[in-house]
């Protein structure tokens, strides 16, 4: 609860947005700046609008999910749904109140825009491999990314390891996590 707050509230969610969607387009552009193009962020975003908005996974937004490319950010992983936890709890109660309302719209608009530049990365590592280079390793061991033959398997991890895989914890960090 006090995560969520601190990251989240009115007085905050603004500046925590900008300097965590900073440090991702940091490493994204040091990279390869052709990475994330404003036509490429744009039709992810786009794209994207859809599957946060429920209308359904297309097969692509579902190998992703699959991959833990989609929905694998630190919203996702660290930021649990705010009715169901602490203080919130408690005052939340069965009808969605505007406190409740704010919290979701937040953390959706969090997570849409996460998603944005992993989408992104994604893509972009489908398209290196499709072109046939052969040295596509971002932030990840080589080793690790030569022994996955399949494309979209090695896309994701090289998208997911390049703007940061908070879903790889180890069972210790995520008893760190909850408690």
């Amino acid at each position: 609860t006090w995560k969520q707050w601190v990251l989240l509230n009115p007085y905050r969610v603004i500046k925590y947005n900008l300097n965590n969607m900073s440090g991702d387009m940091d490493i994204a552009l040091a990279y390869d700046p052709r990475m994330a193009t404003p036509k490429n962020l744009w039709d992810a975003s786009k794209d994207l609008i859809g599957h946060h908005r429920g209308k359904g996974l297309t097969a692509e937004f579902q190998r992703a999910v699959k991959l833990g490319v989609i929905d694998s950010g630190l919203t996702a992983s660290e930021i649990p749904d705010i009715s169901k936890s602490g203080f919130f709890k408690a005052i939340t109660g069965s009808k969605p109140g505007l406190l409740l309302k704010y919290w979701h719209n937040v953390k959706n608009f969090t997570q849409w825009r996460e998603n944005i530049l992993r989408l992104t990365a994604y893509r972009y590592f489908q398209k290196k491999i499709d072109s046939g280079e052969k040295s596509v390793y971002g932030a990840s061991k080589p080793a690790e990314v030569d022994a996955i033959k399949n494309r979209d398997e090695k896309a994701a991890k090289l998208a997911r390891e390049l703007i940061g895989d908070y879903g790889n914890i180890s069972e210790a960090g995520q008893w760190v996590r909850k408690h």
